[in-house]
């Protein structure tokens, strides 16, 4: 089972938005109006994000799911410059386009609204860590 197939069906009034996106109600908090926004990536990995200010940890805590299970593989590669340590190009690359798509999503969201506490702290992580994995990609 995906990591997406094993997430929808636990979401209430899940609607497509787009090609890999979703929006759904968000099981952690009284949600009249889906504030979840879900989105798959070709990787396997799926990026939630509640625009009512619930983390990502109070989501899949409410659903009974954990981080890895948001993701089809193993974890390393995608957050290597956390770590420090040598990495391949192509982790470097990964770890790069995680997070700037992180980014983008939290900026494309909050083109009509003000970005919550949580997002501004996401998004200053993934910068950092964009910082990080560039910092080691000139370094080689």
């Amino acid at each position: 089972m995906s990591a997406l197939e094993a997430l929808l069906p636990r979401l209430e009034r899940v609607k497509q938005t787009g090609k890999n996106k979703w929006m759904a109600c968000c099981p952690a908090h009284e949600d009249s109006t889906p504030s979840l926004s879900i989105r798959s990536t070709d990787d396997g990995r799926v990026l939630i994000h509640d625009f009512g200010g619930c983390s990502t940890e109070s989501v899949l805590d409410a659903l009974n799911l954990t981080m890895s299970d948001l993701f089809e593989g193993p974890l390393g590669h995608h957050f290597a410059p956390i770590y420090g340590g040598r990495f391949t190009a192509n982790e470097l690359l990964a770890s790069i386009a995680h997070e700037t798509f992180v980014a983008r999503l939290i900026l494309e969201d909050a083109k009509d609204s003000v970005l919550s506490t949580e997002a501004m702290a996401r998004l200053d992580r993934a910068l950092v860590l964009i910082g990080k994995a560039e910092s080691l990609v000139n370094a080689r």
